[in-house]
């Protein structure tokens, strides 16, 4: 006696499902990616830079600042613009404050504002990419931007 397969089974059936699976999936993770990202960051900053020029050879830059994000993300990691180059920025244990630094020699330090790109990890990306281009780091818009400002250092 012969066995009977219930179970219809064609190629065309089995390319379709495993099409919307791959395409569940897909959607599943640009969901996830999409809402890990912070969406309208709001910073409060605080700056700090060195100025007496008489004791120390370098001047120190030091920001430190909070972000919320619309979304309610927490925890983002950043990393600043600071001329030509890209740092990461330090986060607090409770990722509730950032903190990015730098010294320069007193020689070389400018005064007045220091705007400060900020990316997340998508703007990193793009920001190396661009540089492979040799495009610079301004031609990618950052998440946001803090300022520090450098008065005149006392010699």
């Amino acid at each position: 006696m012969a066995q009977v397969c219930l179970f219809y089974f064609s190629e065309s059936n089995f390319f379709n499902m495993n099409m919307v699976h791959i395409l569940l999936i897909f959607g599943l993770i640009g969901a996830s990616l999409a809402s890990d990202a912070c969406q309208n960051p709001q910073i409060k900053a605080e700056s700090y830079t060195s100025q007496d020029a008489t004791i120390v050879t370098n001047i120190a830059y030091i920001a430190t600042f909070s972000l919320t994000c619309a979304n309610g993300v927490t925890g983002v990691s950043l990393y600043a613009a600071i001329g030509d180059r890209l740092v990461p920025v330090a986060r607090s244990a409770d990722g509730a404050t950032y903190q990015v630094s730098w010294t320069e020699e007193v020689a070389k330090a400018t005064t007045g504002d220091h705007a400060i790109g900020l990316y997340d990890d998508v703007g990193y990306a793009a920001v190396r990419k661009a540089q492979r281009s040799d495009e610079p780091i301004s031609s990618v818009k950052p998440m946001a931007t803090i300022i520090i400002n450098h008065p005149v250092s006392r010699v």
